[in-house]
């Protein structure tokens, strides 16, 4: 998914990035640097915390198998 994408999986689940943020102990900022691909790096656990949130398959949000922990 784009980042527009995972935006709107947000919305379709009643959540905003604030709520997201309460929920996972991420900052908003991070969160959304996250969702936009903005990190060096692949914060495979954040990514993995917003699947869970959201009820999604790792590879359907972020296109890639999902690393061993």
């Amino acid at each position: 998914m784009t980042a527009i994408e995972v935006k709107k999986a947000l919305l379709d689940a009643g959540l905003t990035q604030a709520a997201l943020s309460k929920t996972t102990g991420y900052s908003r900022g991070h969160l959304n640097a996250v969702i936009n691909g903005r990190l060096p790096g692949n914060y495979e656990r954040a990514k993995r915390h917003i699947a869970l949130i959201l009820n999604l398959p790792y590879e359907e949000l972020w296109g890639s198998h999902q690393p061993n922990p």
